[in-house]
């Protein structure tokens, strides 16, 4: 199989102490979770008719955090997929699923490799063996040849996923501001600055998650805002509360137990 940009594959495996709900954070990425053992279930916060109880799930792009209740055991694989990684392992871009959780019979018209993934990763026995099941699938889905995110717009998605300012990212790829917002609306299903948005909170998080399985019980904040591209705490914690639902501190005491049990499902 070829390397795919901008895809990220982990399977997961996290015992707690007792059933409850991980809250899924937004980010730049499309998300794929194929849970086993049981149906993941998963709604957007405040829409109940929102609720998704399958055996596979892919949620787009959103500015709200997705609510996955669980039984005390999550064990699956999860994909993170950029516009590009999206486009080349779907069929469509991030636009297509943009706000929305869908069930993977949504996606086979543009992806038919999916059909028969979740029964075969059934029958897997180890975490290496879920995630070579899903690479075999993952070649046949890169061979299909889908069309790429063009060049240049892939380039201003990178540099907004890197915090660069929106004239800046349009300057640089030779686009007017209107012509970038367009386009990156078109691709991913948001605007340039809401998908910058999400890519510093993506940053934000995983800093903090980083400081955790490094043994940090209480992560400096600050420290995290001024390394991921906010102006100060204050600003991290309005768009934390804003994006996520909670302040990034009460966020880490709900979440601490799953942080440290490893990689779940990221909503």
């Amino acid at each position: 199989m070829r390397p795919v940009p901008g895809l990220t594959l982990h399977a997961y495996d996290a015992v707690l102490d007792a059933p409850g709900t991980h809250r899924g954070m937004p980010s730049p990425t499309v998300t794929l979770v194929l849970p086993l053992g049981a149906p993941l279930d998963v709604a957007w916060e405040g829409e109940p008719a929102s609720r998704v109880h399958q055996w596979s799930t892919v949620s787009g792009m959103h500015t709200r955090p997705a609510l996955i209740r669980h039984d005390g055991w999550q064990s699956g694989v999860q994909l993170a997929l950029s516009p590009s990684a999206c486009r080349a392992v779907l069929g469509v871009p991030a636009a297509a699923v943009a706000g929305a959780l869908v069930t993977l019979p949504d996606l086979l018209a543009r992806a038919p490799w999916l059909a028969d993934l979740p029964e075969r990763l059934a029958a897997s026995r180890t975490p290496a063996e879920r995630v070579a099941v899903v690479r075999t699938g993952l070649a046949r889905a890169v061979a299909q040849d889908h069309a790429a995110t063009p060049a240049a717009l892939g380039e201003a998605l990178r540099l907004l996923g890197a915090g660069a300012r929106v004239a800046a990212a349009a300057e640089a790829v030779g686009y007017s501001r209107r012509r970038l917002s367009t386009l990156v609306r078109a691709e991913t299903g948001v605007d340039p600055q809401t998908y910058a948005r999400l890519a510093r909170l993506d940053r934000a998080r995983s800093a903090v998650v980083d400081r955790v399985r490094s043994g940090a019980t209480a992560p400096r904040f600050a420290e995290v805002a001024a390394v991921t591209g906010y102006a100060d705490q204050a600003h991290l914690a309005r768009d934390w509360r804003a994006l996520v639902g909670r302040p990034p501190s009460e966020w880490l005491r709900e979440e601490f137990p799953m942080l440290q049990a490893g990689p779940v499902p990221a909503g």
